[in-house]
């Protein structure tokens, strides 16, 4: 119980923490000045996203939108493609939609008044509470993932992490811990403690470099392994697919994603889902016809697989070669069928929105020899 934490623990528990991570924290591109919106937009990228990788797209991101008003004013589409292969796109649409309210309504300033940032879209507690405290130095406690994970093997709370009563005693328990004095630097200890000693596949002897280890309950009892109290994942979807590589006089065709879908406004190539027990070697023919109304020899080029969610996608990849005639009756059918498309140079896509599974699929395909293969 949190009556149970003493003002001389409380005092006990700063001091390790934040002597350690002034020991040990990392050089990372979004703490190297105290800027809100470096501090914004590199929360928004680290949702569900390592640390690595965010790196480069930050700096990209940074380069090509310096602050918030060149955000706000630059095309989705702009967006979109610098966030291509960074993954959970909704979470760019809705940066750009909370750039357009910071510099209409608040002058390009990011407001330090938690009310007015969880109103924001793509805004929840969580990066409200990282911006005002990382950002303003107000006190207000973080409670991502890393936190979570350390805070219920610290304290030993074994109630299942996903209940809204073990959420509000994680906070309760924050609310104490966290400091007046520099209380964004206590939150980002208690992250980067999560991030590279409380990991969660970790063991008895990763915890010996950790700063709180003698206060921790879980090691002392040996429960590391059993917490966090995790509900079930949920149960992985199979997904078999065939990617058709569409060429024509060294041209490649793709389509753009319907508004609504997974993925909405991207752009990808033709694809069809089929039965997880069908082979693609016995159906991709007749699929082709019925896809683009016309007799087309595709050529199977090499498979890939990708996860997105919970989703496991296997892709076949085939290469359609389309003469003229074949090109005009394909585009004839993407009208009717409302579909957004464009023949591009093959080295074009990077100009356009795409996922990271377009990545995989260009890496099998020569770019420069697609007539060939």
């Amino acid at each position: 119980m949190t009556e149970d934490i003493t003002s001389e623990y409380i005092k006990d528990f700063q001091y390790h923490i934040s002597s350690w991570y002034e020991k040990n924290t990392r050089s990372l591109p979004w703490r190297e000045i105290q800027n809100p919106y470096h501090t914004y937009i590199s929360e928004i990228m680290l949702q569900q996203t390592q640390v690595n990788t965010v790196i480069p797209y930050f700096h990209r991101f940074i380069n090509r939108f310096p602050d918030i008003h060149s955000l706000a004013k630059s095309p989705i589409e702009d967006v979109l493609t610098l966030w291509s292969g960074l993954g959970y796109y909704k979470r760019a649409r809705q940066l750009k939609q909370s750039a357009e309210v910071i510099s209409n309504q608040y002058d390009g300033i990011i407001p330090d008044n938690y009310l007015k940032l969880i109103k924001l879209p793509g805004i929840g507690k969580y990066t409200a509470a990282a911006i005002l405290s990382i950002a303003y130095n107000l006190k207000y406690p973080v409670v991502d993932g890393n936190v979570i994970r350390v805070i219920t093997r610290i304290f030993q709370i074994e109630d299942p992490i996903h209940l809204s009563n073990t959420q509000k005693y994680i906070t309760s328990i924050l609310n104490l811990l966290i400091p007046d004095n520099n209380p964004g630097q206590f939150n980002q200890a208690l992250m980067e403690l999560g991030s590279l000693i409380c990991t969660p596949k970790n063991n008895q002897s990763k915890c010996l470099p950790c700063p709180v280890k003698s206060l921790c309950k879980a090691n002392t009892h040996n429960l590391i392994h059993k917490l966090p109290n995790k509900i079930p994942q949920r149960q992985r979807e199979k997904i078999s697919q065939i990617i058709f590589i569409l060429t024509n006089h060294s041209k490649i065709l793709i389509q753009k994603r319907s508004e609504g879908k997974l993925l909405s406004t991207m752009w990808e190539f033709p694809y069809h889902e089929l039965d997880n027990n069908a082979d693609h070697n016995k159906v991709y023919s007749n699929i082709s016809e019925a896809l683009f109304n016309t007799q087309i020899n595709p050529k199977y080029i090499s498979s890939i697989k990708h996860t997105i969610t919970y989703r496991d996608i296997t892709c076949y990849i085939y290469q359609l070669e389309a003469q003229q005639e074949n090109a005009i009756t394909i585009e004839s059918l993407f009208k009717q069928r409302n579909i957004h498309f464009q023949w591009i140079s093959p080295h074009e896509i990077t100009q356009f929105p795409h996922s990271s599974m377009i990545k995989k699929i260009l890496t099998k395909i020569d770019l420069n020899n697609l007539s060939i293969f």
